[in-house]
């Protein structure tokens, strides 16, 4: 699944078929040394599967750039938000959940975050959301409360992802409108872009009143 916001470049992968072991490490000799690293140190199939599809997700999004992943190396922000070291005009980010992986490439600062459709409980809700957003989550029942939940936890993750710092952030301390979505209490101009995948929602942010195109 593709997807393209105003010159930003969005790609949606399964990655079922990575879970193959040969398949795996075919696929494996495509990426940079630094991505293999990371995906084989994970010790289940599923994590690692999720790690080089991301990193081939990547690498299919260069190609359009004229580039390929295999040939770059990557810095880590303060919170450990990567960048390629040698392209510090194009920017990327990564998220997965369940069995998909996502990417985004722009150029300006972006922040991308896809969420399987879950029954969350109580307590999960509350790490994500505010008094306000967990209320209007609540009032909801079955699928539509797991849909709007995902959404928000999508739209806040995004942000933070854009931002540069992540799940080191406090979720709860900032909210969205729902319908716009527009940040409360956030300085800043930003956008997002809104979209689905089979039994999910994803988002992407921008810091930028929209996204070059």
């Amino acid at each position: 699944m593709t997807y393209e916001f105003k010159g930003s470049k969005i790609l949606i992968s399964d990655v079922e078929p990575l879970l193959d072991e040969q398949t795996f490490q075919w696929k494996l000799k495509s990426v940079s040394p630094e991505r293999q690293e990371k995906a084989v140190r994970y010790k289940f199939p599923k994590g690692r599967a999720l790690s080089l599809g991301a990193a081939l997700a990547l690498d299919e999004l260069l190609q359009q750039r004229g580039l390929r992943e295999y040939e770059q190396h990557y810095l880590s922000g303060p919170h450990g938000k990567p960048s390629l070291a040698d392209h510090p005009d194009i920017h990327f980010s990564l998220s997965h959940t369940s069995h998909f992986v996502a990417c985004a490439v722009a150029d300006i600062e972006i922040g991308i975050d896809i969420q399987h459709l879950v029954n969350a409980n109580e307590a999960l809700m509350r790490r994500v959301l505010s008094d306000e957003e967990f209320e209007g989550v609540m009032l909801k029942e079955g699928k539509p409360r797991q849909e709007l939940f995902a959404r928000l936890w999508a739209l806040k993750e995004s942000y933070l992802k854009a931002v540069g710092t992540g799940i080191t952030d406090d979720f709860p301390a900032f909210s969205l409108e729902n319908d716009t979505p527009r940040l409360i209490n956030r300085p800043g101009s930003f956008s997002f872009y809104e979209f689905d995948f089979p039994d999910g929602k994803g988002a992407l942010c921008s810091l930028d009143k929209g996204i070059k195109g």
